[in-house]
């Protein structure tokens, strides 16, 4: 039995009935169950979705149970409120949902963010070895554009170039890179990986390297961003860049 478990507090939660399932979108820690209808036409064949049937419907509140809490809301608007959420509870019960498993390098930016993130924050949830150093688990991690533009424009700049180095083509490094897309930041690191034709490969080979897998769980980063741009015709296809920072404002 496959059961999908909506948790509210401080989420927004959008439902669209499109094909005959059911897409769900929330921006609860970013957590990513469907693709909304405006990304529908933005998939790629490297993205993964996979389509399961909802039997059952798990809703919980914030500390202390309950659907909602109040949040200074009165009674009978919490009332409503909570009414609005069994409503979407039902209306997802017995239906579809579209869960987007993975983004490839062609994908669109806001496809990639989706995945990106989830993965990120999952390799975030759990303490882990990496190399020679202990990590306990790290907070969860919120997208900048600014960051991947940052990202975006080395990782276009090596494809350009056709070379593998966190050095851009003009010489300059990850700091001067952030500072121009207006970044203010105390603390920054960038990961980079070629070759990789989706988000979980290059993910998945950070995390097996010790000073990448420090960087995605290191406490101190609290925004990432995160592109890739791929031609055929270069060494590698594809070229892949993360950039994490805590801002400074």
């Amino acid at each position: 039995m496959n059961k999908i478990s909506i948790f509210f507090g401080c989420a927004v939660f959008f439902l669209i009935a499109l094909s005959g399932y059911v897409f769900i979108y929330s921006d609860h820690f970013d957590t990513y169950y469907g693709q909304p209808k405006d990304l529908k036409d933005e998939l790629t064949r490297g993205d993964r979705v996979v389509e399961v049937d909802v039997i059952e419907v798990e809703i919980s509140g914030g500390e202390g149970g309950g659907a909602m809490e109040s949040g200074g809301i009165d009674s009978v608007q919490e009332q409503a409120a909570n009414e609005i959420i069994k409503e979407t509870a039902d209306a997802v019960a017995g239906s579809k949902i579209a869960v987007l498993t993975n983004a490839s390098c062609g994908s669109a930016i806001s496809v990639v963010r989706q995945v990106s993130l989830r993965l990120i924050n999952e390799v975030r949830s759990q303490s882990r070895q990496c190399g020679d150093d202990f990590f306990a688990a790290a907070p969860p991690i919120a997208w900048s554009e600014r960051l991947a533009s940052a990202a975006q424009k080395h990782s276009d700049d090596m494809v350009q170039g056709d070379f593998f180095s966190h050095d851009g083509s003009d010489g300059s490094d990850l700091g001067q890179r952030v500072r121009s897309v207006g970044y203010h930041y105390r603390v920054i690191g960038e990961n980079i990986a070629a070759g990789q034709l989706t988000v979980d490969e290059a993910v998945d080979g950070w995390v097996g390297s010790p000073g990448h897998c420090a960087n995605l769980m290191n406490p101190q980063f609290k925004e990432v961003g995160i592109a890739c741009t791929q031609d055929g015709s270069t060494e590698f296809g594809q070229y892949w860049t993360m950039v994490l920072a805590e801002g400074s404002w």
